[in-house]
């Protein structure tokens, strides 16, 4: 079993904080990427709101755990690495109006 391609990713340059999905996570259409509009759609994938906070807490841990070793295995320069840090990868506009669990 493997998993599928991103398919969402933008790793051009972001003119300012706020993006969107590609595609709408919940049935009123919202594309918001951030943590409290995913927590909101909980619902809609059978979640609570406690065990969307614990997926979203738990995934920021390991991005912010991780972030270097995946830029050492994909051998980013520090410029590169310092340009995705809190602009593509947890951008601060993500977690706006979102209290962790």
């Amino acid at each position: 079993m493997e998993l599928t391609p991103a398919y969402d990713l933008c790793p051009q340059i972001r003119s300012g904080e706020t993006s969107s999905q590609a595609l709408a996570f919940d049935r009123k259409g919202a594309r918001e990427s951030s943590f409290a509009a995913v927590v909101a759609a909980a619902p809609v994938y059978g979640l609570s709101t406690a065990q969307a906070r614990e997926i979203v807490d738990s995934q920021v841990a390991v991005i912010k755990h991780d972030f270097d070793e995946a830029a050492d295995m994909a051998k980013l320069t520090r410029a590169p690495r310092k340009f995705l840090w809190h602009r593509q990868i947890l951008n601060p506009d993500a977690s706006y109006g979102y209290i962790s669990a």
